[in-house]
């Protein structure tokens, strides 16, 4: 299984994760303000 790793959690962030998740990438999402990830 592949792994990403998503840096920001804004739209872009949480949509470019989706569609990962969605092509079966295992994903893990970071950002500055650790309550937002």
């Amino acid at each position: 299984m592949r792994t990403a790793l998503v840096i920001g959690t804004g739209l872009i962030g949480t949509s470019a994760a989706l569609a990962l998740v969605g092509r079966g990438v295992r994903v893990h999402l970071a950002d500055r303000d650790p309550e937002q990830a």
